[in-house]
């Protein structure tokens, strides 16, 4: 369920070979869970809050957006290219329902954090358990 593309073009390429040159661009992340939801951990160097959608559609959170590096100088020529440029989308889907109102998305030098916590019915449940009073005779 993950599409990611960058551009990457050979030494001397011309640029309409860059369409081409897509692979895929790996988003790097972390996911924990705990008895109150998850937490996901994603690198997204280079981009800005404003550049990064998030969609929870059920139980499927999708993270995409796009990068866009700066092009050379006029006359100045790649002669090496290995940076991730272009759109990418990345869709996790949780076993527990999320409560979509709660969760948390915060963007720092680079690293997105998401605490999506778990639907109230998907939480566990502790129930006390009452002992008998005893009977005085």
């Amino acid at each position: 369920m993950t599409t990611l593309i960058v551009r990457r073009a050979p030494l001397g390429a011309p640029r309409q070979q860059l369409a081409t040159a897509r692979a895929a661009l790996g988003v790097p992340l972390n996911v924990v869970e705990d008895t109150e939801g998850y937490t996901v951990i994603a690198l997204l160097p280079g981009l800005t809050a404003e550049t990064i959608d998030l969609h929870l559609n059920d139980r499927t959170l999708t993270i995409s957006g796009e990068l866009r590096l700066p092009e050379p100088a006029e006359g100045a020529t790649y002669r090496l290219r290995e940076l991730a440029e272009g759109r990418f989308e990345r869709s996790l889907q949780f076993a527990s329902p999320l409560d979509g109102g709660a969760i948390d998305a915060r963007y720092t030098n680079g690293v997105l954090q998401l605490r999506l916590p778990k639907a109230a019915s998907a939480r566990l449940h502790r129930i006390p358990v009452a002992a008998p009073a005893l009977i005085e005779q």
